[in-house]
């Protein structure tokens, strides 16, 4: 605790990911210290000074400066210590448990709110239908072009339409399309035989079915836009509201 009583409570940790990959697992620590080191001198500079300190056994904590000179470690340092980082050593792939130990401790450091949330509950996101629908294409593009291509793209919205089948399922169509302004590009995106743009679709209705829970009727087209003009807005991303209120129940 500082000396108002404030509970110190650090603003980061570390977290060191892929650790299965890491032989000899001695290296883990070295890069441990090495970071933690790196992690002390920020939280120090911030408070305006950086000393370091290292631990003499039990409960007894020393700062020692370049000349070797001990120093019993003050309130104000203690405070410090306490902001220093844990660290997680992780492996999503074997340690389970490794990636639980962080999301505990995000919710041991998490505060609640004083004012309402941003998203309601029954909601996993602030965006509209129509942006949710266009962030997934946009990660498809990033994940199946390279170099500048994706970042040449702009995407123009045409249709985005949820409507129920006569059996009673829902159904949201799709049209959207990529804008390049050189024919290279257009090659690109299309792929052999508009192979690309085929893995492209298939990759991005899986995960909008996802997201809207509900079968996803995408249809892309790139189109070739030399002259630059301005991409309109779709009407739907107008009227965000609505669009919203048309799938919140999916």
């Amino acid at each position: 605790e500082s000396k108002t009583g404030e509970l110190v409570r650090e603003k980061f940790a570390l977290v060191l990911n892929k650790v299965d990959l890491v032989e000899p697992k001695e290296k883990l620590l070295d890069l441990a210290t090495d970071l933690g080191g790196m992690a002390d001198n920020c939280v120090r500079h911030v408070e305006g000074h950086a000393p370091t300190y290292e631990f003499t056994g039990d409960d007894d904590c020393v700062l020692r400066d370049e000349d070797g000179k001990e120093e019993v470690m003050t309130e104000e340092e203690r405070v410090l210590q306490a902001m220093f980082p844990p660290v997680f050593y992780t492996s999503a792939r074997y340690d389970e448990e490794g990636v639980m130990d962080v999301l505990k401790h995000l919710l041991s450091r998490a505060t609640p709110t004083r004012v309402d949330w941003p998203v309601p509950p029954d909601r996993s996101s602030h965006m509209t239908a129509v942006q949710q629908a266009e962030e997934v294409i946009r990660e498809k593009l990033f994940r199946s072009l390279h170099r500048e291509v994706p970042h040449r793209i702009r995407q123009q919205n045409r249709i985005f339409r949820p409507y129920k089948r006569e059996n009673g399922k829902f159904v949201v169509r799709i049209d959207q399309d990529l804008v390049v302004q050189t024919k290279s590009h257009q090659r690109l995106v299309n792929g052999r035989g508009g192979m690309t743009l085929m893995r492209i679709k298939e990759a991005a209705s899986r995960d909008l079915e996802k997201v809207f829970r509900c079968e996803v009727m995408l249809n892309l087209n790139v189109k070739l836009n030399k002259k630059g003009r301005e991409v309109k807005p779709l009407e739907a991303e107008k009227r965000s509201g609505s669009v919203r209120r048309d799938v919140k129940d999916y």
